[in-house]
């Protein structure tokens, strides 16, 4: 059975209230059960966006717990898809933030879908006109404080006009490339984990120093990422420039090299340590 989910962060005053009054008079229309949740938080105005999408996220788990639901499907687009990658090319991520956002990804026991993904803003806008559907827009998409949002208004239809008509589509076909090639990187990174493995522990991981630097360079990044993900450090926070500093101490017997959640890596002759302090 269809339900659906709206979730009111409360950040954005009347508008998000309008928002889901919106929700609410489309699913009596449609005759479609409707659960909502609002952010209780004392300090809305401070909220960062990764704790109100933490708030959102935990939402749909409980909403899906209480439906009987396995799945959560989001309405995002290629368009969405599209910004997001150049957004965080132009942060430098590598491999990993170029795979732009999933088809689908797990969330608890649930999954999370997209089935929209491979259609553009601009067609679901034409569908909802033919069929004469009201729609709401989201009215901070158009504040350009926003970094996402200059790209959508400023850096595309530049890029548009001045490079490359196609490049909305070119840069949705180097997701999927991207995403290709990752899926491959990942599984020959577990499989190369288990090799260095020496312990694990919630705090602490250690490999085998010698099997670590048998590897190419790409496994070894992939290495460096399990581990770290594995002991629940943000990712978000650890960049190109900490691999590239750690990788320049290998030269070394012995090194210790803080990294950003906090963690702490430490060689030794024949092993690599990440720990929490």
């Amino acid at each position: 059975m269809l339900t659906v989910a709206h979730y009111n962060h409360g950040l954005r005053g009347d508008a998000a209230d309008q928002e889901e009054a919106f929700v609410v008079s489309l699913c009596k229309r449609w005759d479609v059960p409707l659960k909502r949740g609002r952010w209780e938080s004392e300090a809305k105005g401070k909220v960062s966006e990764e704790r109100a999408r933490e708030a959102r996220y935990a939402f749909f788990e409980k909403t899906c717990e209480e439906t009987g639901s396995s799945k959560i499907a989001l309405a995002h687009t290629r368009d969405d898809d599209v910004e997001t990658i150049l957004f965080r090319l132009l942060r430098g991520s590598g491999l990993s933030g170029l795979r732009g956002i999933p088809y689908e990804r797990s969330l608890g026991p649930y999954r999370i879908i997209r089935p929209l993904k491979d259609i553009s803003r601009e067609e679901v806008r034409c569908y909802l006109r033919e069929k004469e559907i009201a729609w709401c827009e989201d009215a901070s998409n158009s504040d350009i404080r926003y970094t996402r949002n200059r790209i959508r208004h400023h850096l595309l239809p530049l890029l548009e006009k001045e490079f490359n008509p196609n490049i909305r589509e070119i840069l949705a076909n180097l997701g999927k490339n991207v995403s290709e090639d990752y899926e491959y990187l990942q599984k020959e990174g577990e499989s190369a984990f288990q090799k260095v493995l020496l312990t694990e522990g919630r705090h602490q991981i250690t490999f085998r120093r010698r099997v670590f630097q048998t590897f190419p360079i790409a496994i070894q990044k992939q290495l460096f990422r399990q581990a770290i993900r594995n002991l629940g450090a943000d990712m978000d926070e650890i960049g190109y420039s900490d691999w590239k500093s750690v990788a320049g101490l290998f030269a070394r017997k012995t090194f210790q090299y803080t990294l950003p959640g906090p963690l702490y890596l430490r060689a030794t002759p024949t092993k690599v340590v990440f720990a929490f302090p």
